[in-house]
């Protein structure tokens, strides 16, 4: 096994991931004691199982990307695809993935800016639905991993946070554990919001990756991290996998919701405008594989559309996404997954 020493030499070395014991994600006996006083977590086996089959729901409506009508056709949106991925109303849906008393995580993706960040239009929507369902009486943080780009993607702070039901905070003003945390091939410190949350919702933005193929998600968990720049080679494969195995992410986290409204075909993960495209779309699921393997269909027929070559082809095969659900971490075989339009 790696220690903190061995790690610390490896990671002087240049940019090869270093190999380390695979940490299993299986439920703990009891609830997890952390050494640097954050929230304990709930034990793996109390998150949304891996199942042989996955669903994801998507709620379209093309014309919710323009301004008059934005505000007011998100939180349908939100509701019908957490609806159509539960098969039920999206307040049951809910208060089956979360305890009332939970502190609630969303982790956004504030990386490329305005224009191709989870929009805070999705993250009010989240809030008020959670709000609404009875959920989150402990508090609900929305954090990304610099409190610059939060605030340069929209995301309000202080009262005007409060007032919409939740805070907003950048790891960086929080900061990361002293301890690192191993899966697989990744050994990392991770954010302390992360270990002070009970629950966690991953809420990425559908969008071309120009290493992993597709940054939904999955790739989003990178932002719990401080050096994710350490595991982009192979195109991910197998390091987004590893994270996503961390008992203390895996543990945690309940619910993906996919910001498509605008999404990203080409050039990701900036923002390049010329390749977006007003896909008026939300996903959610419970299995964060699935979701991003719909967020990769997604991607790839307008790439054919547009006479773009694969992501193959243009070799960023999103393969993590396959071995992710080997190792039953969720499903990404098109043929198991059941894609709900509502």
């Amino acid at each position: 096994m790696m220690n903190r020493r061995r790690f610390l030499r490896a990671a002087a070395a240049p940019l090869v991931a270093p190999a380390m014991a695979a940490v299993a994600c299986r439920s703990a006996a009891g609830r997890e004691t952390l050494a640097d006083g954050g929230a304990p977590a709930l034990p793996s086996g109390d998150a949304a199982p891996a199942q042989a089959g996955a669903t994801v729901g998507v709620a379209r409506d093309p014309d919710a990307v323009t301004s008059p009508r934005r505000a007011e056709a998100v939180p349908g949106l939100l509701r019908r695809a957490l609806g159509a991925a539960a098969g039920n109303d999206a307040r049951d849906a809910l208060a089956r993935l979360f305890r009332p008393e939970d502190r609630i995580g969303i982790k956004v993706n504030t990386l490329a800016g305005p224009g191709m960040s989870t929009s805070v239009d999705v993250v009010d929507a989240l809030v008020a639905a959670l709000r609404n369902a009875g959920l989150g009486s402990r508090g609900v943080v929305v954090f990304d991993r610099l409190a610059a780009e939060l605030a340069d993607a929209g995301y309000p702070s202080g009262a005007e946070a409060e007032r919409r039901g939740y805070r907003v905070v950048g790891t960086d003003e929080v900061g990361y554990t002293r301890e690192l945390y191993f899966s697989g091939r990744v050994g990392s410190l991770l954010s302390r919001t992360l270990l002070d949350v009970d629950a966690l919702i991953s809420a990425g933005v559908v969008k071309d990756h120009d290493l992993s193929g597709v940054a939904a998600c999955v790739k989003n968990l990178y932002g719990l991290i401080h050096n994710p720049n350490r595991y982009h080679a192979d195109n991910c494969d197998p390091f987004l996998a590893d994270l996503l195995a961390m008992p203390q992410v895996r543990g945690r986290l309940r619910l993906c919701v996919a910001d498509g409204l605008t999404a990203q075909w080409h050039g990701g993960p900036a923002l390049v405008r010329a390749y977006t495209w007003p896909l008026g779309a939300i996903l959610a699921s419970t299995d964060a594989v699935a979701i991003d393997a719909v967020a990769a269909d997604m991607i790839e027929a307008r790439r054919r559309e547009k006479g773009m070559p694969s992501l193959a082809e243009a070799r960023r095969p999103p393969r993590w996404l396959g071995t992710a659900a080997g190792r039953g971490l969720g499903t990404a075989d098109p043929a198991a997954i059941r894609r709900v339009e509502a």
